[in-house]
């Protein structure tokens, strides 16, 4: 799991890039499972150090609903 990160007009765009055949040493069926605990963890920290540093924002988070695209759109940060 890989995550993408476009910083646009104080717009941050967060993807979850998958690359086909590459999963590790984890079971297939279980990949997509730890992948979503990953990027929950990476926007936790993203969000810590926003706080930390006084930036405002507002996020808005997208259900992944084809887990089979290689680029997939997993939240949106507005920098205010």
């Amino acid at each position: 799991m890989k995550a993408i990160y476009i910083l646009n007009m104080k717009i941050l765009n967060i993807y979850r890039y998958r690359k086909e055949g590459k999963r590790g040493i984890m079971p297939k069926n279980r990949v997509i499972y730890y992948n979503q605990i990953d990027i929950g963890i990476f926007l936790c920290f993203l969000e810590l150090c926003l706080e930390n540093n006084n930036i405002e924002y507002e996020r808005n988070l997208y259900v992944e609903e084809n887990h089979e695209n290689e680029h997939n759109l997993t939240a949106t940060y507005k920098i205010k």
